[in-house]
C-alpha cells in the first residue's frame, strides 16, 4: 500500500519528535558505546569486568571505600555507607542521613538500594560474592584490606572504575606524601617497636603486611616484627627477646601486658614507653593509617628511648 501525503507527513512528524525527545534524555550512568570507541572496562580483584564511568548510586560496604569514594568522587555520590551511625569521627559526617549497610548477606536490603556500583573489601569467600552477582549486584571487589600497598590498590581500581583516575592518582600523591613526613627521622638509628595486643591469655601482634607495620614505621620507628608477616602471636619469651623500645597498643591495655611476665622484661616496659591508641584508630586499614601514624608520632615526642 502505497502511502499517501499526509501519511507521510505524520511519520516524519513522528520520526523528529521521536529524535528531539532523545536529545534531552539524561546520559547513561555508564559510558557509552561507539562503534569507532569502545568503552573503556576495568577489572576488579576478583576478575569480573565492569564498564568505566560514572555513577549516579554508590553502596559502600567497605568502611575503607566509604572514605575512598568521598574523597574521588565526592559524598554526594553515596548512597549507602558501612560507617556506623555512632562514628564521631570528623569524616562521618559526610554520612549523616545515609543508609548503612550491617551485612553483604542481606541480599533483599542490597536490591532495594538499587545502586550502580556495590564496592567491597574482604568480602570473604568466592561463594559470597557468587550469590551477590547471582542476585544481579553489581559488586565491585576492591581486594584485601591490609595496609598501605592494598589501599593504593584499591585506591587506583577506584578511580579506575569511575573514570576519575586522574583525580585518584593526584589523591593518592597527597596521601602517600603526608604519611611519609608523618616521621621525625632526625634520630638513627630508629628505635623499635611492637604492637601488642591482649585477648584473653593470648598475646598477638602486627608484622610485615598489615596496617600495624606500616603505622608504626611511618611514625618513625623499626617494627620489631618485621621478620614476620601478618598477624602473628607471641610468647611472653618471643616479646622479651625483641627487646622493643616502645610498645604500641589499644588504649587501657598497656598495663596488663606490662604486668605479664616477659613483656615487664622490655626496654618499653621498664622505661614506660608503651603507647595507647584508640582501637577504632589503629585497627583501621584505610584512609585513618594517617591518623595512627600521627597519634603514635605524637605518643614518642615527649619520651627518650633512653631513661
Amino acid at each position: 500500500m502505497k502511502a499517501g501525503p499526509e501519511q507521510l507527513l505524520a511519520l516524519c512528524t513522528l520520526f523528529f519528535s521521536l529524535l528531539g525527545t532523545r536529545a534531552f534524555m539524561p546520559s547513561a550512568v555508564n559510558p557509552t558505546v561507539s562503534a569507532d570507541k569502545p568503552a573503556a572496562t576495568v577489572t576488579d580483584a576478583s576478575g569480573t569486568v565492569f564498564t568505566s564511568g560514572p555513577r549516579r548510586c554508590i553502596a559502600s560496604a567497605s568502611t575503607v571505600a566509604d572514605r575512598l569514594v568521598s574523597a574521588i568522587a565526592g559524598p554526594q555520590f553515596l548512597c549507602a555507607v558501612a560507617s556506623p551511625e555512632a562514628c564521631v569521627r570528623p569524616w562521618c559526617r559526610e554520612f549523616q542521613g545515609k543508609k548503612r549497610i550491617k551485612s553483604l548477606d542481606n541480599l533483599s536490603a542490597l536490591a532495594d538500594l538499587h545502586a550502580d556500583l556495590i564496592l567491597t573489601t574482604n568480602p570473604g569467600s568466592p561463594a559470597r560474592l557468587m550469590r551477590l552477582r547471582e542476585a544481579d549486584l553489581p559488586v565491585f571487589d576492591l581486594g584485601p584490606a591490609t595496609g598501605l600497598e592494598s589501599l593504593r590498590s584499591a585506591t587506583t581500581a577506584l578511580g579506575a572504575v569511575l573514570g576519575r583516575q586522574s583525580r585518584a592518582e593526584a589523591f593518592w600523591r597527597r596521601f602517600s606524601r603526608r604519611m611519609a613526613t608523618v616521621a621525625d627521622d632526625t634520630r638513627s638509628p630508629r628505635p623499635t617497636a611492637l604492637f601488642l595486643g591482649l585477648y584473653g591469655s593470648l598475646l598477638a601482634g602486627g608484622a610485615r603486611d598489615t596496617s600495624w607495620h606500616d603505622v608504626i614505621e611511618a611514625a618513625g620507628l623499626t617494627d620489631a616484627a618485621s621478620d614476620r608477616v601478618g598477624w602473628p602471636s607471641w610468647t611472653a619469651i618471643d616479646v622479651a627477646t625483641r627487646h622493643p623500645d616502645y610498645i604500641v597498643t589499644e588504649t587501657n591495655m598497656g598495663a596488663l601486658l606490662c604486668a605479664r611476665e616477659g613483656v615487664a622484661s622490655t626496654p618499653a616496659c621498664r622505661h614506660g614507653h608503651v603507647i595507647e591508641i584508640d582501637g577504632d584508630i589503629l585497627s583501621d586499614p584505610g584512609l585513618t593509617m594517617l591518623d595512627a601514624a600521627e597519634a603514635i608520632a605524637d605518643g614518642i615526642a615527649p619520651l627518650s628511648v633512653t631513661p
